[in-house]
């Protein structure tokens, strides 16, 4: 009876929208700033919910109430419930451990790390709710049931993130330095340190409910890694930004994430992004809660809403290929055209075949990019009702994307979707320049492709479409060549081979490519200039996933009518996961103020990264030994060996070192030293023979300049 009378002083009924929580999404006004919520392991009906008003709030999605647990003087920054869910643990610089049926706190700990009270970042308890993980200057191991400190985990830095396997082995920290330690919890000793130092903290960890597989954020990105011997899976792009909170699906198939204002869903079978949920405008996302049956997702942003939203229909998406839409846009004063769809089948067909063909012609068979089509193998085209009328979208070409407000299946997003703007002009007059299209990439998978419906049809048209998806794939202007469809050349009737081998590893025309990415590093050193005034740029390249292209762009300055917009300057096929990579170019000019660096990996994840230059401040200097060729070829005379020099500074010569085995000791076999040229800018070719060479043997070679 007294219990009773305490629960109707504190009881609040909440109203939200048209409620129906495995249905839509439903707003709860928790109020401040939101930090964290969590859905109870047992209780698919209950969540709480922390932040900067110091309050624990416990909802009841089934009766529409809320209690809230008072007695934190200070923002909560994490909560977590006991595994049984009797119990929630809030902290801030106190602990307080909440028992659920009673609302009463029933203990408080203040966690002290070498001797001073510390604020707490982050809480788990483990499998078995026997101990309380405390994230503060270090970890502290607190014994729920004796309720005392029974350990500290020493970590030299503040623990920002917790988590425990499910078979409760292990126990992974991640810390203010970027890095992550696996602690066996038993032993009290450390297992392993993944992700290595970096300047941005682990926001969150966590473990696969079937114990498979680590999650962590950092840097930028999210971090997979086995949990059964530690080795990496891969990494998901987070657009660079932290993602403050993650979180696994019961059934493990799909992981949260927070980034800005939204939730991603990923696939944890091939990091394919499946889905984004929106919380509030110019708010950010902050926690992330899967509810016990996975069905439901409870989410929370500093506006001071926590949104419960039913995705019970990701769950059951299957990884797709990436596929491209078809749009049909109409101004509000205009109607449709008849036949426009069977029009927009045959154009998006022709151009299909085009990118076919090239990739053909350059040797990587007939791979193309798929687009949507409906059972009998038409294209699907979606109509969409514009918001404006005809001259504003003549005018304003770029905002009729916004008449895609709330349909993302067909966005630009997650999918690359090309537009056919039914206007009555055959160009665009809009700030930018007047133009039949526009294209661009928007990240790896998505893009998007606006062009005026009176301009696709015809040869003009055709060519516009395919240079308008080459930029959607990632394509830049080349101005190399007007036969070029990436030039704005008169005639253009082919794809560039740097194109063509871009278009090999992208993800579009490749099925059942993995999507996990870890991120590219991209390091540009000293540029040089040789004496022959070639302007020679240097850069260190390193990507996990193995490289496939690196492409060096500037901001075209002799094409007016791309004044300002990416051309390349040249290209470079890559291999393994490291590369130093140079190109020599006489492009640039006084009028160039940066160069940026494309590069793909082999999974076609592409980054990219700017870096300023100024040509009037790059001194002619000599540059080192710089061997751009090196071939031995087996003859009746013993092996000849060939190689080219683009530069020498102080070259005397050269040594020519042989082994028998790869990795076994070389050793010098010319009798006297190859002359080098000395000192010049200019390419030198070098042949000797290796007359000692013996038959039907194996032989590695290395050269060396003396200088």
């Amino acid at each position: 009876m007294q219990f009773k009378r305490f629960f109707l002083t504190i009881l609040f009924f909440f109203r939200c929208l048209s409620f129906g929580f495995a249905q839509q999404s439903t707003v709860l006004n928790h109020g401040g700033i939101v930090q964290t919520v969590k859905f109870s392991p047992v209780d698919n009906t209950l969540v709480a919910s922390a932040g900067g008003d110091n309050t624990v709030k416990l909802w009841d999605l089934q009766n529409g109430t809320m209690v809230p647990l008072k007695g934190h003087t200070a923002g909560i920054t994490s909560i977590a419930f006991s595994p049984d869910g009797n119990l929630i643990a809030s902290g801030e610089w106190t602990v307080r451990l909440w028992d659920i049926r009673t609302q009463q706190n029933i203990a408080t700990f203040r966690p002290i790390a070498r001797g001073v009270v510390s604020a707490v970042q982050g809480m788990a308890f483990s499998p078995d709710g026997q101990l309380l993980a405390i994230g503060a200057l270090d970890v502290i191991l607190w014994d729920v049931h004796a309720q005392k400190e029974i350990a500290k985990l020493p970590h030299g830095t503040f623990v920002w993130s917790l988590a425990f396997s499910p078979n409760g082995q292990f126990l992974a920290a991640g810390d203010h330095a970027g890095t992550v330690t696996v602690w066996d919890v038993a032993e009290r000793k450390v297992i392993t340190e993944l992700g290595g130092s970096s300047i941005y903290p682990v926001d969150s960890v966590v473990f696969s409910p079937d114990g498979k597989t680590l999650a962590a954020s950092r840097e930028g990105s999210i971090h997979l890694w086995a949990a059964r011997d530690w080795t990496r899976i891969g990494a998901l792009s987070n657009y660079g930004l932290p993602a403050d909170s993650l979180d696994i699906s019961q059934d493990s198939k799909i992981l949260a994430s927070t980034v800005s204002s939204q939730i991603n869903l990923w696939s944890l079978d091939n990091g394919q992004l499946i889905g984004s949920l929106t919380g509030s405008a110019g708010a950010a996302a902050r926690g992330a809660s899967f509810s016990p049956d996975g069905k439901t997702l409870a989410y929370c942003d500093t506006a001071g809403a926590v949104r419960i939203e039913n995705v019970a229909s990701y769950l059951q998406t299957e990884p797709q290929a990436p596929i491209v839409k078809l749009l049909y846009i109409l101004p509000n004063d205009r109607s449709p055209q008849p036949n426009i769809d069977a029009d927009i089948d045959r154009r998006i067909k022709a151009v299909q075949q085009t990118f076919a063909e090239q990739m053909q012609q350059h040797g990587f068979g007939r791979k193309t990019f798929t687009y949507e089509t409906d059972a009998s193998g038409k294209a699907v085209v979606h109509h969409i009702k514009g918001q404006f009328n005809d001259v504003y979208y003549q005018n304003n070409p770029l905002t009729a994307w916004g008449a895609l407000a709330g349909q993302a299946d067909v966005g630009p997003g997650t999918n690359i979707s090309i537009a056919f703007l039914d206007v009555s002009s055959r160009q665009f007059s809009g700030k930018r320049r007047r133009a039949c299209g526009y294209g661009q990439e928007i990240g790896t998978v998505g893009g998007e492709v606006l062009v005026s419906e009176l301009c696709a049809d015809g040869d003009f048209g055709h060519q516009v479409l395919v240079h308008e998806l080459g930029h959607a794939f990632g394509l830049k202007h080349d101005f190399r060549s007007d036969t070029y469809f990436m030039s704005y050349g008169s005639q253009p009737n082919q794809f560039s081979e740097a194109a063509a081998e871009w278009l090999d590893a992208h993800r579009y025309f490749n099925t059942n490519q993995t999507h996990f990415s870890i991120p590219t590093t991209i390091e540009m050193l000293k540029p040089r200039m040789a004496l022959s005034g070639n302007i020679h740029l240097h850069f260190k390249i390193t990507d996990p996933d193995g490289l496939h292209q690196a492409q060096l762009h500037t901001h075209t300055t002799k094409v007016s009518a791309a004044i300002g917009q990416l051309e390349m300057i040249g290209y470079k096929s890559l291999s393994g996961e490291t590369k130093n990579v140079r190109f020599v170019t006489t492009e640039l000019t006084p009028a160039n103020k940066a160069v940026i660096l494309y590069v793909m990996d082999t999974y076609g994840n592409f980054a990219f990264q700017g870096f300023p230059i100024d040509t009037r401040t790059i001194q002619p200097e000599f540059l080192p030994v710089t061997l751009s060729h090196f071939r031995a070829d087996h003859t009746d005379t013993g092996a000849v060996l060939n190689w080219a020099t683009e530069s020498e500074l102080n070259n005397a010569g050269f040594h020519i070192l042989r082994s028998e085995t790869k990795d076994g000791q070389f050793k010098v076999v010319n009798p006297t030293i190859i002359q080098g040229a000395g000192t010049t800018s200019e390419r030198n070719t070098y042949t000797w023979t290796d007359t000692t060479a013996k038959p039907n043997t194996v032989y590695y070679y290395r050269i060396e300049d003396i200088s």
